[in-house]
């Protein structure tokens, strides 16, 4: 579905709009950096088909939706805030990967959406960012996209179904290009950078009542397990959840076991 809300660009808000209905519960699917919607393909498959509204928007200037890539998490989470609004959407779960799940706390923070819980995967708090990785996603986004996408797998994790673990990886890199190249070069660095510059009020963190779900994977070289571990700690409400053996892409390397946990913490089995 494509919205127009702006004469210059058009937002992209996912492929399962055409099984929205009004009596079913809302999901927001927020997707992380130089990653667009389709990450989170497998997921809007098994819940639009299990009773959720889902809604997997890609950011701007990230694959089909236009404009300029946004610098701040707060900017990122004011423009989702606005699409939710926008869109009519009441009382949702928002899950998000990586920078997405930044995105996730700040909307739960400070916008006023009502959110009934948050589910966390590949978290960090803080998120820094290495500053010799930060300055060649400026000045050589193409090796950085390469050595982020190594980073991001597990070369020993078996995915489940026929796609193999380098079929994954390399579908990662060739995504993250191809918004590179048709997107912007810059887009890599300004999210990249919003990650690091993001410092969350955690007094805040503190107020969140809902509850929070983190996944994370056991072997996740980006945002690592005691950096989860840790963010658990920051909220009253959490819950933990560990995927065994999985690197940093979780929704694509492990989309399996993710599907399954999200549908448990979704349907309340944990």
């Amino acid at each position: 579905m494509k919205k127009q809300t702006d004469p210059d660009y058009k937002i992209f808000t996912g492929n399962a709009c055409d099984t929205w209905r009004p009596d079913q519960p809302w999901i927001v699917l927020l997707h992380g950096a130089q990653n667009d919607h389709s990450v989170w393909d497998k997921q809007v498959s098994v819940l639009s088909e299990s009773g959720w509204n889902v809604i997997s928007p890609d950011l701007p200037c990230h694959r089909q939706s236009g404009g300029e890539p946004l610098a701040s998490v707060p900017e990122m989470a004011n423009w989702i805030s606005m699409l939710i609004t926008d869109l009519g959407i009441r009382n949702p779960v928002v899950a998000g990967h990586s920078m997405g799940s930044l995105i996730a706390i700040e909307l739960a923070m400070k916008h006023q959406l009502n959110c009934q819980k948050l589910i966390l995967l590949g978290t960090a708090l803080p998120m820094p960012v290495s500053s010799q990785l930060l300055a060649m996603t400026k000045d050589n986004p193409l090796e950085a996209i390469r050595l982020i996408c190594k980073w991001s797998h597990n070369p020993a994790k078996t995915p489940s179904g026929t796609t193999t673990s380098s079929e994954i990886t390399a579908a990662s890199l060739q995504l993250m290009e191809r918004i590179h190249h048709e997107n912007s070069a810059l887009t890599l660095f300004s999210d990249m950078n919003a990650c690091d510059a993001y410092q969350p009020d955690f007094d805040s963190l503190k107020q969140i009542s809902v509850p929070v779900h983190i996944i994370a994977g056991e072997a996740d070289k980006m945002t690592p397990l005691s950096a989860a571990e840790k963010a658990s700690g920051y909220f009253k409400n959490s819950y933990l959840h560990v995927i065994p053996n999985a690197g940093h892409s979780l929704l694509t390397e492990s989309g399996e076991e993710t599907v399954q946990l999200l549908s448990a913490i979704l349907n309340g089995g944990i």
